[in-house]
């Protein structure tokens, strides 16, 4: 346990540690162990993922305590007050995050057609709740795959837990701004028991994020570029997906 009056690390700090941890622990065994350059560079990842992890463990209390924002105090501290807003005004303001020109998918999990991908203005000029899904990276032109060549730009890193709860998870977010300086722009409540919480994706973080936020509880399939997640003001089991935070 950290005392309370000392600085918990950062993202990139827990990483640092993990990897001199981990070239120790290699230094120790390479001696005795035979492997080609390929399994050389496969086993030092394993340490360090393993060694980040333990870090990790060490201090996700500390965390989750310290920087304690509950779903109540979320939405308090949205600075536009989505709360206030018809539900159907919801994805549209999400969509606002991009640019006029990006080309969003947006439909359900397994709808890849030419007609998911549209402009954002296209998208904002049709129906108030285009799907159930979209996607926080931007993609080519006249694609109708959501795979990874046709990805063009990855805008938002979106995080969520499956295993921590709507009280609890705000406690990631609060020590990403906090302490890590990730900008977040939106939480959406995915009417289940999760919130996704869409911040920056700054491509020198996105490495260390993905070894820390799992170890956290976070999911890590939300690192896949062309990940779906959900669209608020969109119903799911009788209740609405919708914004709770949202940036200026």
């Amino acid at each position: 346990m950290i005392a309370a009056n000392l600085q918990i690390p950062t993202v990139a700090e827990i990483v640092a540690i993990g990897a001199n941890e981990a070239d120790e622990l290699y230094a120790q065994q390479k001696h005795s162990t035979r492997l080609t350059e390929a399994g050389a560079i496969r086993k030092r990842e394993e340490l360090v993922r393993s060694c980040v992890e333990a870090r990790v463990d060490s201090i996700r209390s500390e965390v989750l305590n310290r920087y304690k924002w509950s779903y109540d105090e979320i939405v308090e501290s949205s600075e536009v007050q989505v709360s206030e807003m018809a539900v159907w005004k919801h994805p549209r303001l999400l969509l606002n995050l991009f640019e006029p020109d990006d080309v969003l998918w947006c439909g359900a999990v397994d709808e890849t057609r030419t007609e998911n991908f549209k402009r954002r203005d296209e998208w904002l000029s049709g129906p108030s709740a285009p799907a159930q899904f979209t996607c926080p990276s931007t993609f080519q032109l006249g694609t109708c795959s959501r795979r990874q060549e046709n990805l063009l730009h990855r805008r938002y890193l979106v995080v969520e837990s499956d295993t921590l709860d709507r009280d609890t998870v705000g406690g990631v977010f609060q020590w990403l701004i906090e302490d890590n300086g990730l900008k977040l722009h939106a939480v959406v409540d995915t009417a289940g028991k999760s919130l996704h919480g869409w911040f920056d994706a700054p491509p020198h973080m996105l490495a260390d994020l993905k070894l820390v936020l799992p170890a956290l509880g976070c999911d890590r399939h939300m690192f896949v570029p062309n990940q779906p997640c959900r669209m608020p003001g969109a119903a799911r089991n009788g209740k609405f997906q919708r914004l709770i935070y949202l940036a200026q």
